[in-house]
């Protein structure tokens, strides 16, 4: 894995309620942020998944506890150390799955904006 990977559920997944289809708000949010700041997506590979479990894309890196989405799986040898962000180490692998600690993250180490308001 050469770059941190971000993991969006695919839009328009099926969740058993007839002729109704879905997408998952913090995904949709987060790729808001990759629209904002486009350099984003040389940077960050993002990975869709479908909305059924198992995720095996995440669960092979991460663990079966941490398949929740929008999910940022850091590269190995990044900054995370000196982050301000929340990270939590699995697999050995850091990672956060929490919108305002992504785009914490994705602020400090690529140079875009921060969230706003700041973290108290």
């Amino acid at each position: 894995m050469q770059h941190d990977k971000l993991f969006i559920i695919q839009a328009d997944f099926a969740d058993g309620e007839p002729n109704q289809n879905f997408y998952c708000p913090g995904c949709a949010e987060i790729l808001g942020l990759f629209k904002y700041y486009p350099q984003l997506e040389s940077k960050v590979e993002i990975c869709y998944v479908p909305f059924q479990r198992p995720r095996p894309s995440i669960v092979d890196l991460i663990g079966a506890d941490n398949q929740g989405c929008p999910v940022l799986v850091l590269a190995p040898g990044s900054t995370s150390a000196n982050s301000a962000a929340q990270l939590q180490n699995a697999g050995g692998h850091y990672f956060t799955n929490d919108l305002r600690e992504i785009g914490i993250y994705l602020s400090e180490t690529y140079g875009i904006g921060f969230p706003y308001p700041p973290k108290a």
